[in-house]
């Protein structure tokens, strides 16, 4: 059962929330990719300072370096080969959700909504 605490991790000693974003996952797999966080950020389309505050909450939150950097190159350290092919699956899950998602939308005609404030005519139910 997914838990709010699951969801939502507070980092008691910089008393902040902590929340992991898709787009973390996605440029934390394009480093490990790439092994160079300006290449990287080039491939995600981002600036490379954006990349590496993305990069550096991630290590914030799984607490310590995702990456050892070099001149020129980026390594996984220890933790990083340690969360990567959970966060794969993650990153693979979520593909297969948007793909199964934008099929059945194509295919069904379940909902049929006028307007933003339209009320909805058809609804499947969530309990089937």
């Amino acid at each position: 059962m997914l838990t709010e605490d699951a969801i939502e991790r507070i980092d008691t000693s910089q008393g902040m929330k902590s929340i992991m974003e898709m787009h973390q996952i996605k440029y934390f797999l394009a480093v490990c990719s790439e092994c160079n966080f300006s290449r990287a950020a080039r491939l995600c389309r981002v600036s490379q300072p954006s990349l590496t505050r993305a990069i550096k909450l991630l290590e914030a939150e799984f607490g310590g370096p995702l990456f050892r950097r070099t001149r020129g190159r980026s390594h996984l350290t220890a933790l990083g080969e340690i969360v990567r092919p959970h966060l794969e699956k993650v990153w693979q899950k979520s593909e297969a959700a948007i793909t199964s998602a934008r099929e059945f939308a194509a295919t069904s005609h379940l909902l049929e909504v006028s307007t933003p404030t339209a009320s909805i005519r058809k609804v499947r139910s969530c309990g089937r």
